[in-house]
């Protein structure tokens, strides 16, 4: 399996549309943020838009074997 095709099997899981990615900056604006993504700095994110759910991320190098589970 290849990541194009695990975007396309989570997307269908999620029931959302794939957003892209998403890298944690190394330097995060807020204090918040600094504490959410501590630990994440410069890993990738695949994003999903679950409307009205809020947005499914997964790291990654998760990506792969998360859509294995899901087939």
């Amino acid at each position: 399996m290849n990541k194009t095709q695990a975007i396309e099997i989570l997307s269908n899981h999620f029931g959302g549309s794939y957003l892209g990615t998403f890298v944690v900056p190394a330097v995060s604006p807020t204090l918040v943020e600094s504490i959410q993504w501590e630990g994440d700095e410069g890993k990738t994110f695949h994003q999903w838009d679950c409307s009205p759910a809020p947005k499914s991320m997964v790291e990654d190098s998760q990506l792969i074997a998360l859509a294995k589970h899901y087939v």
